[in-house]
């Protein structure tokens, strides 16, 4: 059951920790879990930020097969049962799609440089790119399974909990609306939460319908960034049949229709050796 309490002290965060872990496994056994181990630290390496979706609450490492959750207790005090389940259990599950190679697997030599052939540092540029769009559609996924072993509640309480962006954050995305490349990186990068907040919202799952506009409101984007980020989850949901490579491509194409070949105004690009 989950409980909306705010967890105050790193005890009882351990205590419901380990009983979310430990449950968790058993219920996924039919899926294969990797073997998991998790330890907790008072302090996180990185200073605190505001934006509880950006602090590194949960550092996540893979080594010989096993999954390594090192959990900050003090970050995460006054996090919910809800929130807390929700995160460690995309954590766990996030690890099983990284794993799986064969099926999430793309060459960006075949796959995306014939698309937009260049040179210079937009080559480096371009691969940030088509990794965050890997990770959004890996974070899909992961949201499908979770959604699949009625574990979808716990992901709208995770992203209730995250979803507060600092005024850096908005100062920033101003600051990019001149500059389409680097607009194209921050919009990119969050899409990773956003494609799958949107998927809960279609599968109706909890107040997820709530959430989704909040999310939109909170961040505030233009209309046609907006836009974009809603063209980018159509294709990722429209060719969920067809491989990953696929669907990576296709996202790519409507990127760069939408902000590379328009916005060549970037250092990145007036750099890149770029052709046309």
């Amino acid at each position: 059951m989950i409980t909306h309490s705010p967890l105050t002290a790193p005890y009882d965060i351990q205590h419901q920790a380990d009983l979310i872990i430990q449950e968790f496994l058993q219920h996924a056994a039919s899926q294969n879990p990797p073997p998991v181990d998790w330890t907790f630290i008072k302090k996180s390496a990185s200073p605190r930020r505001q934006d509880a979706g950006s602090r590194q609450s949960i550092r996540v490492a893979e080594r010989n097969g096993t999954v390594h959750l090192s959990i900050c207790s003090d970050d995460l005090l006054g996090i919910t049962v809800g929130a807390l389940q929700g995160w460690l259990e995309l954590e766990i599950v996030h690890a099983m799609v990284e794993a799986d190679t064969n099926l999430y697997q793309f060459n960006f030599q075949n796959h995306i440089l014939p698309l937009m052939p260049l040179s210079g540092s937009a080559l480096y540029f371009i691969r940030e790119l088509v990794d965050h769009l890997s990770r959004a559609l890996k974070r899909l996924e992961t949201t499908k399974i979770l959604a699949g072993m009625d574990r979808g509640l716990p992901q709208v309480y995770y992203y209730f909990y995250t979803i507060n962006p600092t005024a850096e954050d908005r100062k920033l995305y101003k600051k990019f609306m001149p500059h389409n490349w680097t607009r194209a990186s921050h919009l990119c990068g969050k899409l990773v939460d956003y494609i799958a907040l949107s998927y809960l919202t279609d599968q109706g799952i909890g107040f997820s319908h709530s959430l989704l506009p909040d999310w939109q409101k909170q961040y505030g984007f233009t209309e046609k960034d907006q836009a974009f980020m809603e063209d980018m989850v159509f294709v990722a949901g429209h060719y969920q049949d067809r491989e990953f490579s696929f669907r990576l491509v296709e996202m790519f194409k409507i990127l760069k229709e939408t902000l590379l070949i328009a916005g060549n105004d970037d250092t990145a690009a007036s750099n890149s050796g770029l052709i046309m």
